[in-house]
């Protein structure tokens, strides 16, 4: 264990430099796949809505739009997202899916983790940590930033 912590003491320029190109690529792919997502459900759908034409036209079902592909699975629930309640649109989940790869590809920052944040994840005050997180909320308070909502950290 020594030996390996030494390693890694020598080498954590390289080390750290290694890993952030291989989250960039990653997050990379990840943004490609969630376009090539976005294309290939547009594609999906064009075919589902020549193929309702085909089937019913010349009737008034020959419109695809009663199939409300403007939502995932047509408005109908997941049992996939079983939490999930509402209607989405895929625009949305794409949204979320691009977010969450910002996410990935920020989450250290610059300077490493990013600081403790209170509204984010219970904190014990009397650390240094903790004094530190109750500083900085106060002082994203005192410059009228609010969090948008106390189970995400995100200040507006």
């Amino acid at each position: 264990m020594a030996s390996k912590a030494a390693f890694v003491e020598r080498h954590r320029g390289r080390l750290v430099r290694d890993a952030a190109a291989a989250r960039e690529l990653a997050t990379n792919k990840l943004r490609d796949t969630i376009a090539a997502l976005e294309h290939a459900r547009a594609t999906a759908v064009e075919a589902l809505e020549a193929e309702r034409w085909a089937k019913e036209f010349p009737a008034e079902t020959a419109n695809a739009s009663t199939l409300q592909t403007g939502y995932m699975k047509g408005g109908r629930l997941s049992r996939a997202m079983p939490g999930g309640r509402t209607l989405t649109s895929p625009s949305a989940l794409i949204a979320w899916f691009l977010d969450d790869a910002a996410w990935l590809d920020s989450a250290l920052g610059e300077d490493g983790e990013r600081a403790l944040d209170p509204h984010e994840r219970a904190i014990w005050e009397d650390t240094p940590e903790g004094k530190s997180a109750i500083q900085l909320a106060n002082q994203r308070v005192a410059a009228g930033l609010k969090p948008r909502d106390l189970r995400q950290a995100e200040w507006e």
